[in-house]
């Protein structure tokens, strides 16, 4: 009881600062209070309460056991945890010994089912780990632990964000629920598929706005843009494209579309620029040189142009990793970067065409804190359209090995005979499945997150994006060298190639591409369910 009064007090002083009204209540705060060395405990595999389970991940950490993260897991978040193929990064005896010392402060619980850790390493840093109460066991909940100065800021932390803690487990038992009235989804798309090409323009004429969820190295997709840049009705329809590329070099953009005669030299130093390693996505750049052929048949009011909106890079400017470091933009202010720039290019044109905004589709997620949230909302919803683009779950550092809604989505678009098609998701089957688009991203449903739905084909059949080898000319070699020298690197041991040759560097980036976009990540949908689907109609 103590211990729950001295939280009580805690989060009543950080509420009164910072007005929290909202958040919960007291009474649904326990601790407990250990105060002991995790080399104090036994090393066990239990996770029957949270203390164990505290106890159990440390101990696996410990000891590099890489096998049973994912087990002592969340079943949202277990691929995370999968066994590394790398056993040379064992820890020192010294490392393992600080660890053992490392003081398992407290635990506080949240409503019986949220459970925060609380450490205090020997560098008197406090850090914590979120645990849920999953099928009778207490699992970790996150990827990585959090850091803080004090003990007090921790719990300041998981007080202001216990509801949020909640809210994604709930919506985490939600997508773990398999829809069950399969042709309600076959219906819905037999009576209101249309062809993805028609379908964006006609969202094209009627929005200030389309925001167009990408998926990076997607052929089917740029093929899809490249037949929508030389419709005549995109033309009308359309003034600016908004494309994810460095800002800084909007001036060879304007150079480059400017020029009458094709120059792809200037293109490819844009390409150079974005990542340290260049950006060598093929789709993306011949949309490009197809928007520039398309303006040189157009009269120059009528041009369309291209806007770059995303953080400037200038790598090839870069003298130092520290450099490179200071002087790129932090990642978590891309979003209203972008926003920003587009909200004022908007503003300030006198171009009465609407505009496209292509970009990775986390980044016009409504649910989350993504550009297209800032623009629907600075915009009005009804002057800003989203699409998502069907993929199997994404995630932007691992490959996630499941399909949308458990497949379901694939299984209808399969009794349509994988045709392409695009519909709205408002009120639809669809739209009203919780969304589970990204691993462990986005909340609410389909709608709540999206407009439109587009779909390509069967994910089985799609073919894998092709690379700008292009990208990789002699002098850019020379540049990636001097760039991964800041590493203390080279070419050939970055891509872990003989030679570092332009030619060994393509050869490997052949050997390496798989023929099937999906190839080795989904395993293929199978083909009896085809004739379940059409039964249930």
């Amino acid at each position: 009881m103590q211990n729950i009064r001295r939280l009580s007090l805690i989060a009543l002083l950080f509420c009164s600062l910072s007005g929290c009204e909202d958040s919960p209540s007291n009474e649904e705060f326990k601790t407990i209070v250990i105060d002991r060395r995790i080399g104090d405990f036994s090393d066990e595999f239990d996770l029957d309460t949270p203390t164990k389970a505290g106890i159990t991940f440390n101990y696996l950490l410990i000891n590099e056991n890489e096998g049973l993260l994912a087990q002592a897991s969340y079943s949202g978040k277990k691929y995370y945890f999968q066994p590394s193929n790398s056993p040379d990064n064992r820890r020192s005896e010294k490392q393992i010994n600080e660890d053992l010392n490392t003081i398992l402060k407290e635990i506080i619980v949240f409503r019986d089912s949220i459970a925060f850790l609380i450490n205090q390493t020997a560098d008197k840093v406090y850090n914590s780990r979120v645990f849920v109460f999953e099928n009778d066991q207490w699992v970790n909940f996150t990827r990585r632990e959090s850091e803080y100065a004090s003990k007090e800021l921790a719990v300041k932390f998981f007080f202001d964000n216990a509801d949020k803690y909640l809210s994604e487990l709930r919506h985490g038992n939600r997508i773990a629920d398999v829809p069950q009235d399969m042709a309600s989804f076959v219906r819905y798309l037999e009576e209101n598929g249309v062809h993805p090409k028609d379908f964006i323009l006609d969202k094209l004429e009627n929005h200030k706005l389309l925001l167009y969820g990408d998926v990076h190295f997607r052929k089917w997709s740029w093929d899809l843009f490249r037949e929508l840049i030389r419709d005549r009705r995109f033309v009308e329809s359309t003034g600016v494209i908004f494309m994810e590329l460095g800002f800084n070099c909007q001036d060879r953009i304007n150079a480059f579309l400017a020029k009458d005669s094709l120059d792809k030299e200037l293109l490819l130093n844009v390409f150079r620029e974005y990542k340290l390693d260049g950006w060598d996505e093929k789709g993306k750049f011949e949309f490009i040189t197809d928007v520039w052929r398309v303006n040189h048949k157009l009269p120059k009011a009528k041009r369309i142009k291209i806007v770059l909106i995303d953080t400037p890079r200038s790598y090839s400017e870069y003298n130092s990793l520290d450099e490179m470091r200071e002087k790129l933009m932090p990642r978590d202010q891309r979003d209203r970067y972008m926003a920003e720039i587009i909200k004022n290019t908007l503003k300030k044109s006198k171009d009465q065409r609407n505009a496209l905004f292509t970009v990775g589709t986390n980044h016009i997620c409504k649910t989350l804190n993504s550009a297209g949230a800032i623009l629907s909302e600075k915009l009005e919803d009804d002057k800003v359209y989203s699409i998502f683009t069907h993929s199997p779950r994404m995630d932007n550092r691992i490959d996630i090995p499941e399909r949308l809604r458990h497949g379901i989505f694939d299984y209808a678009f399969q009794a349509m005979g994988n045709e392409p098609m695009a519909f709205e998701l408002i009120d639809s089957p669809f739209g009203k499945e919780p969304f589970d688009g990204f691993y462990n991203k986005g909340n609410k449903n389909y709608q709540d997150n999206y407009d439109g739905y587009v779909f390509f084909g069967s994910l089985d059949e799609e073919p894998e994006g092709e690379i700008l080898f292009d990208l990789y000319s002699d002098e850019f070699i020379v540049e990636l060298n001097r760039r991964y020298a800041w590493y203390d690197s080279n070419i050939e041991d970055w891509w872990e190639i003989e030679g570092g040759s332009r030619d060994g560097l393509i050869e490997y980036l052949h050997s390496n591409q798989s023929e099937r976009r999906w190839e080795g990540i989904i395993e293929p949908l199978k083909e009896q369910t085809k004739s379940i689907v059409n039964q249930d109609k």
